[in-house]
């Protein structure tokens, strides 16, 4: 058997179906980046391999790394899983990166868990740069680099990092196969940019990725095609950025491109609502695009003032119209429980989502994570965090205690949201 340097681990989510699982493109990227620097590699997908971890942990050399990425509701089993490893390969290198490692780093590094080395941000270049620091027994800390042993030294601000353009990620390293086999709905994902223009109060994005920079349009082709030709997949590829309409000169390029050859394949995207016009709408569709998924979060206008940078209600609506008469299905997020929000503000969106002319919409609960301005604001309006379990921090879960709303009555608004938006969707397939 052929020994590996590092061994990537994608944590196992705590709530999925077989539909909802997405394979790990940001590991595919990073195997791509460790196979270009000559760094042999292998990736471990918990959600569906979590048995076979023994025998990968024996496919690596002595003293090689495990590397495990987690967001924060897996955190709590990624802790477990490296108590795992640890036990069975005392002699690995136990390293975190991610969202949840790159917001809550000073509290990992400090805490008695068994991680050596934090990796911030995206990974492409400091998992390259952390490898031969573990080759050369070097630990200094670096740019998006923290290890335990000179964590005192460490910056703990992401320090950018440029798009990898000259990486194409490693869908054979993932086994994509095994996604397409259980009918993931997510089989199909590529990505073209990182980062988000915007900087809404709940969201962390910015801190992690920086802001919005594109990728290269041919580059996004070239793997439209190859998940295409190669795999087979026609009817739902999936653009998983946080924002692919940062630039609508870009994305016309993009579609003009998958016009002109003639590839014939359904996708979707994330879009910001008030950067759309029927110019980009039509041109999307032409190309291929079936659905948008958007952000609304609310339909108060004191919560979306508080958020930052959301579209007046009256904008959303007519662009909702606008890219329904084209016909793309657009499909959108709401959320609930903000630390100022009380029960008739609540209903008001909940109202307010069902009414809008959509395909389909989701609803969660605010949830602050460390380096948001909804963290900052929890004290701010009198809430309190009161469960620190980071299970729950999913959104399905009223992780905050805010004023004049017990966590029973939360929950209880966020079942009706649940059961209101089911309503919605078998209307809308009913005249399908």
């Amino acid at each position: 058997m052929e020994l590996i340097d590092i061994l990537l681990v994608n944590a196992k989510l705590n709530h999925h179906d077989k539909r909802t699982i997405s394979p790990p493109l940001g590991l595919a990227y990073l195997c791509a980046s460790l196979s270009q620097n000559g760094i042999k590699n292998a990736v471990l997908d918990c959600n569906l391999e979590e048995s076979e971890l023994i025998d990968r942990l024996n496919s690596v050399r002595k003293n090689g790394i495990v590397a495990f990425s987690c967001m924060t509701p897996n955190y709590n089993y990624t802790v477990m899983l490296s108590q795992k490893v640890r036990s069975i390969r005392p002699d690995l290198f136990l390293v975190l990166g991610g969202y949840h490692a790159t917001l809550y780093a000073k509290e990992i590094i400090y805490s008695a868990t068994l991680f050596d080395a934090l990796i911030l941000g995206n990974g492409e270049e400091p998992i390259i740069q952390m490898y031969n620091d573990h080759l050369n027994k070097t630990y200094d800390c670096k740019s998006n680099i923290i290890y335990r042993i000179d964590r005192d030294n460490a910056n703990y601000q992401v320090e950018k990092t440029a798009w990898p353009n000259n990486i194409e990620p490693d869908r054979h390293a993932i086994n994509l196969d095994k996604y397409i086999a259980i009918g993931s709905k997510f089989a199909g994902s590529v990505q073209f940019s990182r980062g988000c223009v915007y900087a809404c109060n709940f969201c962390s994005v910015r801190k992690v990725e920086g802001c919005w920079r594109a990728g290269n349009v041919n580059q996004l082709l070239k793997e439209f095609e190859l998940l295409h030709n190669e795999y087979g997949l026609s009817k739902n590829i999936v653009i998983v950025d946080n924002l692919f309409t940062g630039n609508k000169k870009v994305v016309m390029s993009f579609c003009d491109l998958l016009i002109e050859t003639h590839l014939r394949v359904k996708w979707s995207c994330d879009v910001r609502i008030d950067d759309l016009d029927e110019e980009l709408c039509k041109k999307m569709y032409a190309a291929g695009c079936v659905a948008f998924f958007v952000g609304l979060e609310s339909g108060c206008e004191t919560t979306l003032n508080l958020i930052g940078g959301k579209p007046k209600k009256e904008i959303v609506l007519q662009k909702l119209h606008m890219v329904r008469d084209i016909g793309i299905k657009v499909n959108a997020s709401f959320i609930i429980g903000m630390p100022w929000e009380t029960e008739d503000m609540i209903l008001e969106t909940i109202n307010y989502a069902i009414d809008l002319p959509l395909y389909s919409c989701e609803f969660s609960f605010a949830t602050p994570f460390r380096h948001t301005k909804l963290y900052e604001q929890v004290l701010e309006y009198g809430a309190e965090i009161i469960d620190h379990n980071y299970d729950h921090w999913d959104g399905r879960t009223p992780v905050m205690k805010i004023k004049g709303l017990t966590r029973k009555r939360l929950v209880e608004l966020y079942l009706y949201a649940i059961s209101r938006k089911m309503e919605k969707e078998k209307e809308n397939d009913s005249f399908k």
